[in-house]
């Protein structure tokens, strides 16, 4: 019997049913050995981070998950691996068995559990404990759940029982990734289960109205972050962000908000404890809007301390000035066109705007930084490479010349 603490086992990944039957079989096996052998410790003692794969016999449709034996290896690596800090699954299987009513002994310490592919079609009877038994884990303060885009009553598994209300749920740090159930009433009753929540962040995969979902959000938030995976897509939410007066950062993505930029009206009205702001590629940016925020330093409360602004980006990597083995660089006949991108100024936000706000910025006092403060040495830095490139080509043909030079001398 080796002695597995030489062995890096904190984290597991599990890619497949062979994997998972052989992990259960082995920590199963050296619990038992260890039991008769002093001084050779529990493989599963070691396990912090666990990985578990979808299991292909549960697929929304399970009414008592004991009556499924491909759950026997996963009930079996739960109940081994006491000493798991983060649990990722796949789909319902790890849940079925995590959750269920009669078991109680799993992961004392877990901190954080990541669902992925998740679906509806449990029955609600058995669904319905599933907030209720997430309050078992002392620990926990992380979910993630990523629902399938299509699932439109995917939530509607997740509302708490009426007996689990007296107590909130227990998680501060939410991520979600959904799609058209973000949408639905069910959605808004998750969401206001989680009294304690301070973080929160949104990715959004399809159309949908957040304004039910986030009315029903806690106010305790004190960090937001919103952004949608297609940005064709638009959803307005600066209207129902006035409600999250505890709010210190905010992430906003692309056309997560109007583009007339209402938005910096909102945040410096009812946000007086706003200190951060991140504002993703392809937002839009009004300059007057912007500009008043940032000498407001974000309202009457001054509060704002740091923008990160990346509306509006500049493409200046790779450098020719620092890949001088590249041919056409070596050769100076490098277009940089090819390699580089402009930043696209609009008319309600042009670059001399750009150059007014890093002005305001200083005077206010408030750090700006991202992609659009980058973008405003666009034409230095191109004028700066071009010369190193110009500089590349009068090289070589100041070696041209001095070869032809030599030729005519021995004629």
């Amino acid at each position: 019997m080796p002695d597995v603490r030489r062995h890096a086992v904190g984290r597991t990944r599990l890619e497949s049913q062979e994997d998972l039957d052989a992990f259960a079989s082995l920590v199963e096996a050296i619990d038992s050995l260890s039991l008769r052998h002093v001084g050779v410790e529990p493989l599963a003692d070691y396990v912090r981070h666990l990985e578990l794969p979808y299991v292909s016999g549960v697929h929304g449709r399970v009414d008592d998950p004991e009556d499924l034996e491909d759950m026997e290896p996963v009930a079996t690596i739960l109940r081994e691996c006491q000493a798991v800090k983060t649990l990722e699954c796949k789909g319902m299987a790890a849940l079925c068995v995590l959750l269920h009513a009669r078991q109680t002994w799993f992961l004392p310490e877990l901190e954080a559990l990541v669902v992925r592919e998740f679906q509806a079609g449990l029955s609600m009877g058995r669904s319905t404990i599933f907030m209720a038994h997430l309050r078992r884990f002392p620990f926990l303060r992380r979910l993630v759940l990523h629902v399938r885009q299509r699932d439109r009553h995917a939530f509607s598994a997740l509302v708490p029982s009426t007996a689990s209300t007296a107590v909130s749920s227990p998680i501060t740090s939410l991520c979600l990734q959904a799609g058209e159930s973000l949408g639905m009433q069910s959605a808004a009753d998750f969401i206001a289960d989680f009294a304690r929540l301070t973080q929160l962040e949104i990715t959004v995969t399809a159309r949908v109205d957040l304004g039910r979902f986030l009315q029903a959000c806690p106010v305790t938030l004190t960090a937001l972050t919103i952004h949608l995976v297609d940005d064709r897509e638009p959803i307005h939410v600066e209207a129902d962000l006035g409600r999250f007066v505890h709010l210190s950062t905010l992430k906003l993505g692309a056309c997560t908000y109007a583009p007339s930029c209402e938005l910096f009206d909102v945040l410096c009205a009812h946000l007086p404890r706003l200190r951060e702001v991140t504002l993703k590629r392809g937002t839009r940016l009004v300059a007057d809007k912007v500009l008043n925020f940032v000498l407001a330093r974000g309202g009457s409360s001054g509060s704002l301390e740091h923008l990160v602004l990346d509306s509006i980006v500049a493409v200046t990597d790779p450098s020719p000035s620092q890949n001088t083995d590249h041919p056409d660089v070596a050769s100076g006949m490098l277009d940089l066109s090819s390699w580089w991108g402009p930043p696209a100024w609009t008319p309600s936000f042009t670059l001399a705007d750009a150059r007014a706000l890093i002005a305001a910025a200083e005077h206010a006092g408030v750090q700006l930084e991202g992609s659009t403060v980058r973008a405003v040495e666009y034409d230095a830095v191109l004028a700066r490479e071009e010369r190193y490139l110009l500089g590349r080509r009068d090289e070589v043909l100041e070696a041209v010349r001095g070869l032809f030079g030599e030729g005519d001398g021995e004629a």
